[in-house]
């Protein structure tokens, strides 16, 4: 698993808890490909393999680092332009605090 199927995962257990996460599909003698549940993210779903479907409720930052790629960092850094402006609007506003 990655560490992007780690966190949704985690997020998963988070927000469902241990009922939701420990559901078993089906036995273990099945084929284990009938037995995976899809969760997508874009849509805010999880669809169990007998089709059944759950949606659910994620913050959009979250979202976006899981969607991305993205540690808290990265997601702050897509905002350089924005902090360089707040930066120099502040600085020409209050030079005394330069």
């Amino acid at each position: 698993m990655n560490n992007v199927g780690a966190l949704a995962a985690a997020t998963l257990y988070q927000r469902f808890g241990s009922q939701f996460v420990h559901c078993p599909f089906g036995s273990s003698e099945q084929d284990p490909q009938a037995q995976q549940i899809t969760i997508n993210l874009g849509s805010q779903e999880v669809i169990a393999p007998d089709g059944q479907r759950w949606q659910f409720a994620i913050e959009a930052a979250p979202k976006e680092m899981l969607m991305e790629g993205l540690d808290p960092i990265a997601l702050m850094l897509k905002q350089s332009d924005r902090i360089e402006r707040f930066e120099s609007n502040y600085h020409h506003s209050y030079p005394w605090l330069a």
